[in-house]
């Protein structure tokens, strides 16, 4: 597998441990595949959250024009930075298996439940 795929793994794994928990039963394929993961790296949402509070401050420091217009757009600008960095991209398992070769999205699944059922049965050995 390569190092997208095992982070897809591990963030698939986290949203269907969550799944898990909220429905009280191992998920099914079609649960599996339905599940949303986050594809947008922590370390880019962090420099788009620093992006965002940049042009906060040269909207209100007036930098590089004192226009209104200009103001506005970074604010505007900022704004959908913050969305992006608090909420990320996220899409579902299912959309990011089409998109890969078939060996890989087969391996993909099989840990992601394999994962899953790890985490899930040494929960319940509690």
């Amino acid at each position: 597998m390569t190092r997208r795929e095992e982070k897809i793994g591990k963030r698939a794994v986290k949203a269907g441990v969550k799944a898990v928990k909220r429905k009280h039963h191992l998920l099914s394929e079609e649960e599996l595949r339905g599940l949303k993961v986050q594809i947008l790296s922590n370390p880019l949402r962090i420099t788009l959250f620093l992006l965002s509070l940049g042009c906060g401050a040269c909207a209100a420091l007036g930098w590089p024009n004192d226009s209104n217009a200009t103001q506005g757009a970074f604010i505007c600008i900022g704004i959908l930075l913050l969305v992006f960095s608090i909420f990320g991209i996220r899409r579902t398992l299912g959309s990011i298996l089409d998109a890969m070769p078939a060996d890989g999205a087969i391996e993909l699944v099989g840990n992601v439940l394999g994962g899953i059922a790890d985490l899930v049965g040494g929960a319940v050995d509690l």
